[in-house]
């Protein structure tokens, strides 16, 4: 999410991404009526102030929403933050145990401090120094963690890919970063974000049920993301469900839930591993699916025999996060290598010229690329193969009737279209290599040439990248997250 999006977001909605971050409800009302903030910086700084403002109860409440160091939390973000923890030891647990219950019973509130990037060692050492404190110099401390965890958690919500720096001194976006970066680093080494999974399981799955066969055809990748911290720190894998496992459930349920749509078969998958494996707190499922049309023979299409079509490749990604009423699900769908080509009706001029340039301005050219499309849901409630049928005739038709002025003109109409036509979709995202066909000089024969003889350079090209979306779009949580989260 960008700011200037979170800016535009509905009272409701903004006060709920807030919360997510801390559960004061009267700071999540006082950073939302404070908008617009513009930059990330003045939304912290906000932050800081609301937190500084919060009355006692207020704060009480906030502090509520953090579970004690140590103990099991279903709550993914403080999770991640105690990742550290994770991988300690017996002892280290125990200790962190009892030194925080004497800790609330001397000061009547949790232990709390940012805990991100720390170990358990690390917090039971800060621990020994906080708990013969007096309470009044411990609650300021406590509101100054609350800071530093708030700060985090707004940073990840507006950060490119999610991740930002664990400890308050070098939790900043990697741009402010940049500026100043030491080139030998002395911070202790600590875990990342990670995930697992088995990739490229091909399945075929053949409908049997009359005569006349179906076929689908796909290639399924799932991810699995969750505490495994133990299997990377100390190679415990008491806690990973084998890829192999993984494996062996995506050909079951080819068959046990069907694989009519690969939306609704991805679906399946990762509410199963979110919701009856434990460790998981989030699966991911990229899917890929092979066209194949039946053969005609004698006139007739063959009831069991099919044809490869193309290079054309149809896709789509689940990701199921969190358990119960709390879980949340993505959908997005797409197709890859759809090759497009037509011979006039484009047009590119009127560029930039600089001393570099030698292209030559035209006002009637081949249009060719092999876009790659995606577009992002709000709901599984779709009619998945209606409406990608019904969007990949909006992109080809787009395509073929715009007379294009550019490239990138003609993948927004092509975005455009589709979120006109299908109010389910929230953003549409395009890719679309520019394949240039250049006229070929048949002046050394003594012939013309009117725009008949091409050269198809493929390489070389220009890359054309655009998202199509609308103001009113809610986040995109991690959708399009490939990598570990």
């Amino acid at each position: 999410m960008r700011i200037a999006e979170f800016d535009a977001l509905d009272p409701h909605d903004a006060e709920a991404r807030l919360l997510q971050v801390c559960e004061s409800r009267v700071w999540a009302a006082a950073l939302s009526a404070a908008r617009p903030h513009g930059t990330v910086a003045a939304l912290l700084g906000a932050a800081d102030d609301a937190l500084t403002a919060l009355p006692g109860p207020e704060f009480d409440a906030a502090l509520a929403g953090h579970p004690r160091i140590g103990e099991r939390t279903d709550h993914p973000r403080s999770r991640a933050e105690q990742a550290g923890v994770e991988g300690s030891d017996a002892a280290t647990l125990a200790e962190l145990a009892t030194l925080g219950a004497e800790y609330e019973r001397r000061h009547r509130m949790v232990y709390l401090v940012h805990a991100a990037g720390r170990s358990g060692t690390e917090l039971l050492d800060l621990l020994r120094g906080r708990i013969a404190n007096d309470t009044e110099a411990e609650r300021d401390t406590a509101r100054e963690e609350l800071a530093k965890i708030n700060r985090h958690r707004l940073r990840q919500m507006f950060a490119p890919d999610g991740r930002v720096a664990t400890h308050e001194g070098t939790d900043t976006m990697a741009t402010q970063i940049a500026h100043a970066a030491p080139t030998n680093l002395t911070g202790e080494i600590v875990l990342g974000p990670h995930q697992y999974g088995k990739s490229e399981n091909r399945v075929v799955r053949i409908y049997r049920d009359t005569d006349r066969h179906e076929i689908r055809d796909v290639s399924v990748s799932t991810s699995l993301r969750g505490d495994f911290a133990a299997a990377h720190l100390h190679g415990d894998q008491s806690s990973v469900l084998p890829t192999d496992t993984q494996k062996q459930t995506v050909y079951a349920f080819a068959k046990q839930r069907g694989l009519e749509s690969i939306e609704s078969y991805g679906l399946e998958l990762a509410r199963h591993f979110v919701d009856d494996v434990e460790p998981v707190r989030c699966a991911r499922i990229d899917i890929e699916e092979y066209t194949w049309a039946r053969a005609r023979v004698d006139g007739r299409e063959h009831d069991h025999t099919w044809i490869r079509q193309g290079q054309e490749v149809r896709t789509a990604a689940v990701t199921v996060e969190g358990i119960g009423p709390e879980q949340r699900t993505w959908v997005t769908a797409g197709l890859q290598d759809l090759t497009l080509l037509k011979s006039t009706g484009s047009a590119f001029s009127g560029f930039l010229v600089d001393e570099y340039t030698t292209l030559t301005p035209t006002e009637d050219r081949i249009l060719a690329t092999t876009l790659i499309a995606e577009w992002r849901y709000t709901t599984t409630d779709v009619d998945w193969e209606a409406t990608y049928i019904g969007v990949r005739a909006l992109f080809v038709e787009r395509f073929a009737e715009v007379h294009s002025l550019a490239l990138q003109q003609t993948l927004f109409e092509m975005g455009k279209a589709a979120l006109e036509a299908y109010p389910t979709i929230a953003e549409v995202r395009l890719a679309a290599p520019n394949k240039h066909h250049f006229d070929y000089d048949l002046s050394p024969f003594g012939l013309d040439n009117p725009n008949e003889v091409f050269h198809a350079d493929d390489r070389p090209y220009g890359l054309i990248q655009a998202t199509v979306q609308r103001t009113d779009a809610p986040d995109a949580g991690p959708a399009w997250t490939r990598g570990a989260a």
